[in-house]
């Protein structure tokens, strides 16, 4: 990693943090000072992680750190996940105002406005727009936050598009889908390496590239390998997914056999 890179953290609180940045900034940050520096009062009860994402947010300037790779990362994940563009436009000497401007729409939106899906979201665009350099480690809190399953694949194959091009990415999740996907992005990578496909995929990973660790609360946190077969999935995930089908199946023969019951009669 080059000694200039720099490390962003993503928290789970950036939904919010975006629809109301500018209600936190006017109670938190002095007013600019002659020389156009901002800075935090120091009984700030943020933590640090939040307050420099904040920072980050309303002191973004568009292409202020350009990288055509990661522009064209963030122009896929708005063209296929938002299905729609994030929009930046800073007034004089004011916060940055960010909207949603959804596909063939005539008018964009305001992030308070939009879904709970284009907030979350939202910020991993600008940063990957404006901050984020090849190099830098992303860290981000639960991407899947506020997705619908297809989008959270998507996710997982935007952070892939990232380790390809050279950021290092770490996250936490809670997410299957996201951690299937993953999975598969190592598959896929691993039977590039034996030289069986047909052509380069666009996006994929190698087992060397992804290390996966499970926290649990009553025991020590340990490290899953992958599998070919399983992946990546922390195994108390097909307890749950188990338990799920069992209660499933029986709830279904009660309902059948009511059903065959009261034909019969």
């Amino acid at each position: 990693m080059p000694v200039s890179a720099a490390s962003y953290y993503l928290p789970a609180a950036r939904s919010g943090i975006m629809e109301t940045r500018g209600v936190i900034a006017n109670s938190l940050i002095d007013l600019p000072t002659p020389g156009g520096r901002e800075r935090f009062h120091e009984d700030t009860r943020l933590s640090g992680v939040i307050a420099d994402f904040l920072k980050q947010i309303i002191s973004y300037e568009e292409g202020r750190v350009s990288s055509d790779e990661i522009n064209g990362i963030a122009a896929v994940l708005e063209d296929e996940v938002l299905r729609g563009e994030i929009e930046v436009n800073r007034p004089a000497g004011g916060y940055p105002e960010f909207r949603y401007h959804p596909q063939d729409a005539k008018q964009a939106l305001r992030m308070s406005q939009s879904s709970s899906m284009v907030s979350e979201l939202a910020p991993l665009v600008l940063f990957l727009r404006g901050i984020v350099q090849v190099g830098d480690t992303l860290i981000i809190e639960e991407p899947e936050a506020h997705l619908h399953p297809k989008a959270q694949t998507q996710i997982a194959l935007t952070l892939a598009r990232l380790v390809r091009v050279g950021v290092r990415v770490i996250i936490t999740t809670h997410s299957d889908w996201l951690l299937e996907q993953i999975g598969n992005l190592v598959r896929e990578g691993e039977v590039m390496k034996l030289g069986k496909n047909k052509t380069e995929p666009a996006t994929w990973l190698t087992k060397v590239e992804v290390g996966a660790w499970w926290f649990r609360t009553d025991k020590p946190v340990k490290e899953i390998p992958f599998d070919s077969i399983e992946g990546i999935e922390p195994k108390d995930y097909y307890d749950v997914a188990e338990e799920l089908h069992n209660n499933a199946v029986e709830f279904q023969q009660h309902l059948l056999n009511e059903e065959e019951f009261g034909d019969s009669e």
